[in-house]
């Protein structure tokens, strides 16, 4: 379990830096404003969503440890 959550917390770190790197590059050298509009798209509301959840679930879930 504590593989599946490090997975997680790894997967949304990448999303979020990428994401904010990419905003601050099209904010700079880009339009911001096309940026904006891709990716206020119902796929990525929908990916925000599933990990989230996937987030609350691994939070609530016990952690099973082994024992030796």
């Amino acid at each position: 379990m504590s593989s599946v959550r490090r997975l997680v917390a790894g997967v949304i770190l990448t999303l979020l830096t990428a994401g904010y790197l990419a905003s601050q590059y099209f904010y700079f050298y880009g339009d911001p404003v096309d940026y904006a509009s891709r990716v206020d798209r119902s796929e990525v509301k929908w990916l925000s969503l599933l990990l989230f959840v996937a987030a609350v679930a691994l939070w609530i879930a016990p952690a099973r440890e082994r024992e030796e």
